[in-house]
């Protein structure tokens, strides 16, 4: 019978990173989501994971993943410092000169050092890396120019350990040489942020009501605000919370407990509003008041003016929190959002194209393909909405407007008997949701596409009051 350590060594790094997945009680669909993978690739490496471990089932495996990693966690929290060392290593090319290449990577290291808990440093100073430093990380790229086409390949390696632990691959074929360095470092710096708050193994905090301040657990507060369901958002509130409990100051505490409680606010969540309402006032206010030139303290004041349906307001303050981080992609959906808003449906899409071209995982991150289905059913391009809905709903369970939309988009698409047929669905989550809240959204739309959707569902029977 294999040790526990000899059972680890027969995991390969992906089974290992699916071993974690199952430990924190994802399902299939969920993991293959996460790892971009087909859902029939997790079950194979399951049925691998499975016999290496010589386990018969889930729960078995994860029991098996706490049991081995017990006696890492506590001695790896008294290593961790306050921020997580990213190291910037190589950038190579065979078609594009070096000079190019500096200037990306000084981009780069730029935008990468906007995020507060990570220290980027150059390989010049690799001689001062603190013995205690927790994980490094070495970020790695290649550049290549092929007729029209850009490629872009970001690598991310253990650096105690000299092994790859990510790799990505992107192409843009629409960029001008123009802009092409600005994509070239934003989609790396978005690529490396998205690694760490989607992949990076990191352990919860052992106790949410008193985490030890450090980039582990910015980094674990960001992924639970990213899963965007009702239990990982009440973790990442509670995370934060506590941090600024410790610090005060704490930009992206204060970010991520905002953003929670405007979700709550504009109802996604059920709870104390009034509770919400004074929270996010608070952290509105002291992000204002530590700087304007932050990028999460522009897209704040923009959740505050939509709040207070100053729709142009908060345009005008998210293309300033784009122009600081330009990398940083939940600005594009929240911007895309409010053109959504306004009619301006080609803008939404565009903003939400490059959005994803920086790192196509983006698409599935949170409500980003409802919004891209809202975009086409704006756009009167039904069918595309249709897709983007069906793909939303096998990965996450639809709610009240998504629905709506896919109703909707049904009936305008000529699909009237299988819009009819959709409708007990979408009249079981009305049912269920507090009617003001509906009419919030439906406020919100721009009044041409409003009156489309209430007219289609009202021909299958759904009456929505309008305004």
């Amino acid at each position: 019978m294999f040790k526990k350590d000899q059972k680890q060594n027969l995991l390969t790094s992906r089974q290992r990173e699916i071993l974690g997945h199952v430990a924190k009680g994802y399902t299939n669909a969920e993991i293959a989501h996460h790892l971009c993978l087909s859902e029939n690739t997790i079950k194979v490496h399951m049925a691998r994971l499975f016999h290496a471990l010589g386990v018969s089932n889930r729960t078995e495996a994860a029991l098996w993943f706490q049991s081995s990693n017990a006696k890492m966690a506590r001695p790896v929290q008294k290593k961790v410092t306050n921020t997580l060392v990213l190291i910037m290593g190589e950038f190579k090319s065979n078609t594009l000169p070096c000079g190019f290449l500096r200037r990306i990577k000084d981009q780069v290291v730029s935008l990468l050092s906007l995020k507060t808990f990570i220290d980027v440093i150059l390989e010049p100073d690799l001689g001062d890396l603190h013995k205690n430093y927790f994980d490094a990380l070495i970020l790695k790229a290649g550049v290549e120019q092929i007729d029209s086409a850009f490629d872009l390949n970001v690598r991310i390696e253990d650096y105690k350990r000299h092994s790859s632990i990510w790799n990505q691959s992107l192409s843009n074929t629409s960029l001008s040489g123009k802009c092409l360095e600005g994509w070239c470092a934003q989609a790396i710096a978005a690529n490396a942020f998205r690694l760490l708050i989607s992949h990076y193994q990191i352990l919860e905090p052992e106790n949410l009501d008193a985490p030890i301040e450090s980039s582990c657990n910015v980094i674990f507060g960001l992924r639970q605000l990213d899963l965007r369901s009702r239990q990982s958002v009440g973790k990442a509130s509670r995370l934060f919370a506590a941090m600024l409990k410790s610090n005060p100051n704490h930009i992206f505490a204060l970010y991520g407990l905002a953003a929670i409680d405007y979700f709550a606010l504009v109802s996604l969540y059920k709870g104390d509003s009034e509770e919400a309402k004074t929270r996010f006032i608070h952290s509105h206010q002291k992000l204002k008041s530590l700087s304007q030139c932050r990028a999460e303290s522009w897209y704040v004041q923009a959740l505050r003016q939509i709040l207070a349906k100053n729709i142009p307001g908060a345009i005008f303050l998210l293309k300033n929190a784009i122009r600081i981080d330009p990398s940083f992609q939940v600005f594009y959906a929240l911007l895309s959002q409010l053109y959504c808003f306004t009619g301006e449906h080609q803008k939404a899409f565009e903003l939400m194209d490059y959005g994803v071209s920086l790192c196509p995982e983006f698409r599935y991150v949170g409500s980003n393909l409802v919004l891209l289905s809202i975009i086409f059913y704006g756009l009167e391009e039904y069918e595309k909405s249709i897709s983007v809905l069906e793909e939303s709903f096998y990965l996450q369970s639809p709610i009240w407007f998504s629905r709506g939309i896919y109703v909707s988009s049904l009936y305008m698409n000529g699909q009237k008997a299988k819009a009819k047929e959709e409708v007990k669905g979408l009249q079981k989550n009305l049912d269920t949701v507090d009617k003001a809240i509906i009419q919030n959204f439906i406020d919100l739309l721009e009044p041409k596409m409003k009156q489309r959707l209430i007219n289609s569902l009202s021909k299958v029977q759904v009456f929505i009051k309008a305004k």
